[in-house]
């Protein structure tokens, strides 16, 4: 799906609970607080992901490290292509956001 210049309907009328819905649609508008973001707001922490040595931001965090990478193989080979897109999508994103806060702030 496009998300560009969209209203985010998909994610308002999908059937996931309204804190993951919340927290797609703010993923989306990349406010979802990775250490890029709140490196540009003069956070003095380490920007580097928590998961391997590249800058973290939400395009990487989600999409582009080697983490999300593997789990968007496991679950893409899982679920079918509908059911992918819609829950997939969410449950991925919440997911490893989850992991991400323990491993960031647990050290787990």
């Amino acid at each position: 799906k496009n998300v560009r210049g969209c209203d985010y309907k998909w994610i308002w009328e999908s059937k996931i609970p309204l804190k993951i819905q919340i927290f797609l649609w703010q993923l989306f508008q990349d406010a979802i607080l990775t250490r890029d973001v709140m490196s540009r707001r003069k956070w003095a922490g380490n920007s580097t992901c928590s998961f391997c040595s590249e800058r973290e931001t939400s395009q990487h965090l989600f999409f582009t490290c080697p983490v999300a990478r593997i789990m968007w193989r496991t679950v893409g080979c899982v679920l079918d292509e509908e059911k992918f897109y819609t829950f997939g999508l969410a449950a991925m994103c919440w997911a490893m956001w989850n992991c991400h806060n323990k491993a960031t702030f647990e050290s787990k």
